[in-house]
């Protein structure tokens, strides 16, 4: 139990005056103070007790007011170190204080007399007008319901600034007029305030920044999946706010966590981010198709959360897929075109082989000039069906990106030579002059795709020699100074003195099915052809890394130029391609040849070509035949007709390679009118030696087998 101070002092009051009763009694006795009356003596011990009890009392009081003083002293720097300041009011609306520490000053700009006497100002007449009402409220009510109140609101200071002040108080108890007393603590909170809209400001600027990005953005627990935001663009795309569901339930309507989750890989071992995931994904929820950016980010509390970022590709999709549909569209097209130009090329390459050998028989018999005159002219127009046939397939071969370019080795002047050869003919017919020029320093041997080489002179002089009447078609060769270590890149030239292409038709002479000199009408035709050579040759050039140009003048002749690379041939090679060649006369005299052929126009063609060379030749109608006379006889060669009844040549020759017995490593060439793209290397790939394309050439075929059967 606590004593008062006022109790204290009249206690010890008491007990210093019994004590002085018995001491001064005490003393008189001592001393034996008899001359002094009864009287005297009271009066005597009354005054030294005033005086005592006096003094005693001084010490005392002057002890507890130095205490109290003490006190007071250090409550008042207590208050005054505290950022703002402690009151002592009355429960109206004007607050009027009875306390205020001096952090008054400070908090309103007012003294604490100011504040404590009302003028001014009363407290209450500085809380800001909007702030008034509800604070009014707010401190009623927590009266009421007997518990402190807290409330944040707005001050205007004596020089006009608004403040945020911070205040805690509680009912004290009520004063002698029965007004309720409070008491309570106000500081300055403007700078938090401050710091929370900026905080407030920036949130909602970065939230309209996300909400205003065209990508589904949500953040998510990396332990719980819990979803922590999400952006106005991904609450649109799924019908509703999904934060403080779980990922996994929400957006893919899954039972348990994706398969493909990539939280495993967004923090390394020592739980550090990794950086970004993408991928790819159709969400089965809303069907749409999101490009995904995944990455681990510290969250407001620290720990690492995973924000992804999704952008929409469903456009993106549906174009792949177009492209895909359109893909194999034009895949299947152009399996279809290419079925159908190996069916047309078989067709007509067949008839044509008959057509091409029989006149090549013809040739080789006893005719005067006017009959080898006719014959020389059917064999023009059977090469030129049969270079027409050709070239619509490489178009097809390169469009599909099906046509390789070899490199062999092989010799210029055969080809120069058989460029003479083939346009003799043309050439005599329309009184042209035809010349071929080769630089000295054009190596005789090169490597290089000859046969790519040949269809891009034949195709510029056949046009120059075409075009031509009664004028000059000059071709020259020459080697450029810029080569490699082993490389040599050649200027082939073709020019003539023909009528020139006009300007507006230069970009368009190597399109496909195009030509310089159109016809007025659909039955008017000045010159021949299909349109396609031009088209080829530049096809062609590129596919060789070649360049090539074009000058024209009316009136005064075309010039091509173009330039193309080869390398020059190693010693083994040259001396590999360098083996001499008896004629195929004497090498296919007495040897036994099996001709495997359905055609009876071909069958008679071959076999009357090589009984003339001093062969034995059997016949065979299809595969099944040719493996009986297998059985029967031995064979210095086979020729192979691809196509045949029963069983076909490729099947045939694969049978004969697999029997392993004294005829499994006859020699076989290769005959078809099958010239597509891959042709040549599956016959090659079943077991063929070599191949040759209908129409043959009896010369060619000729020194195939003088170069095969030598070998068997």
């Amino acid at each position: 139990m606590r004593v008062s101070t006022p109790l204290k002092i009249a206690i010890k009051y008491a007990i210093i005056g019994v004590l002085w009763i018995f001491v001064s009694d005490y003393l008189v006795r001592i001393f034996h103070i008899t001359t002094i009356s009864f009287i005297d003596a009271q009066t005597l011990k009354g005054t030294l007790f005033v005086l005592v009890s006096a003094g005693v009392i001084y010490i005392l009081v002057k002890n507890d007011f130095e205490k109290v003083d003490s006190y007071k002293r250090k409550h008042q720097t207590l208050l005054s170190n505290l950022p703002g300041m402690a009151y002592r009011c009355r429960n109206t609306l004007e607050w009027p204080m009875e306390y205020v520490s001096l952090g008054c000053d400070q908090l309103t700009g007012y003294t604490s007399d100011d504040i404590v006497s009302g003028r001014p100002v009363h407290y209450g007449d500085l809380i800001h007008q909007d702030d008034k009402s509800a604070t009014w409220d707010e401190v009623q009510r927590c009266i009421k319901n007997n518990r402190p109140f807290i409330l944040e609101y707005r001050i205007h200071t004596k020089d006009g600034t608004e403040k945020w002040v911070w205040e805690q108080g509680q009912h004290v108890g009520t004063d002698e007029r029965g007004l309720e007393i409070l008491e309570g603590f106000i500081t300055d909170v403007t700078d938090r305030k401050l710091a929370e809209k900026a905080l407030e400001d920036s949130n909602r600027s970065l939230r309209t920044i996300l909400d205003s990005i065209p990508a589904d953005i949500y953040v998510s627990d990396m332990e719980t999946d819990e979803i922590l935001f999400m952006n106005a663009r991904m609450r649109e795309s799924f019908g509703r706010d999904c934060v403080g569901e779980i990922c996994w339930r929400a957006f893919r309507g899954a039972k348990g966590p994706c398969a493909h989750c990539t939280n495993s890989a967004l923090l390394d071992d020592q739980g550090r981010p990794t950086g970004v995931q993408v991928w790819e994904g159709l969400n089965p929820v809303n069907g749409i198709w999101y490009l995904n950016y995944d990455q681990a980010i510290p969250w407001i509390d620290g720990r690492y959360v995973r924000i992804q970022i999704a952008t929409d590709i469903s456009d993106r999709k549906s174009s792949e897929l177009a492209l895909v549909q359109a893909r194999d569209l034009a895949e299947a097209a152009n399996r279809t075109k290419s079925e159908f130009l190996a069916n047309m090329s078989h067709e007509i390459r067949t008839p044509l082989n008959g057509i091409m050998g029989m006149l090549q028989l013809l040739q080789m018999s006893e005719l005067n000039e006017e009959q080898l005159e006719y014959v020389n002219m059917g064999l023009a127009s059977t090469d030129r069906l049969s270079r027409l046939l050709s070239d619509v397939l490489d178009i097809s071969k390169i469009e599909a990106g099906k046509l390789d370019i070899r490199s062999e080795p092989f010799e210029m002047q055969p080809i120069l030579q058989s460029i003479e050869d083939i346009f003799a003919q043309t050439v005599k017919a329309n009184r042209n002059r035809l010349q071929l020029h080769v630089a000295d320093n054009v190596p005789p041997r090169l490597v290089g795709d000859s046969a790519r080489l040949s269809q891009i002179l034949f195709n510029l002089v056949g046009n120059a020699v075409k075009y031509t009447l009664e004028g000059q078609v000059d071709v020259s060769v020459s080697r450029l100074p810029l080569n490699g270590p082993n490389g040599c890149r050649l200027l082939f030239e073709v020019s003539d003195t023909g009528p020139g292409i006009e300007d507006h038709k230069l970009d368009t002479i190597f399109e496909t099915f195009s030509q310089a000199s159109e016809a007025s009408t659909p039955y008017t035709r000045e010159y021949e052809g299909a349109g396609l050579g031009l088209a080829l040759v530049k096809r062609l050039v590129n596919l060789m890394d070649g360049s090539g140009c074009i000058v024209s003048e009316t009136g005064r002749g075309t010039a091509f130029s173009v330039s193309l690379p080869f390398r020059l041939p190693q010693p083994s090679q040259a001396d590999s391609s360098s083996l001499s060649k008896d004629g195929p006369e004497r090498e296919l005299s007495g040897r036994r040849i099996l001709v495997a052929e359905d055609d009876p126009t071909t069958q008679a063609s071959i076999q009357s070509l090589l009984q003339r060379q001093g062969s034995e030749v059997s016949l065979a109608e299809n595969g099944e035949e040719v493996l009986t006379r297998l059985q029967e006889a031995d064979f210095d060669c086979i020729l192979m007709d691809v196509q045949m009844p029963v069983l076909d040549g490729v099947e045939t020759t694969r049978r004969i390679r697999a029997s392993g017995d004294r005829n499994a490593r006859v020699p076989i060439l290769g005959l078809s009118a099958y010239a597509m793209s891959g042709d040549r290397e599956k016959f090659l790939a079943a077991g063929m030696d070599d191949y040759l394309p209908k129409p043959v050439n009896h010369k060619k075929l000729l020194e195939l087998l003088g170069e095969h059967t030598r070998e068997g």
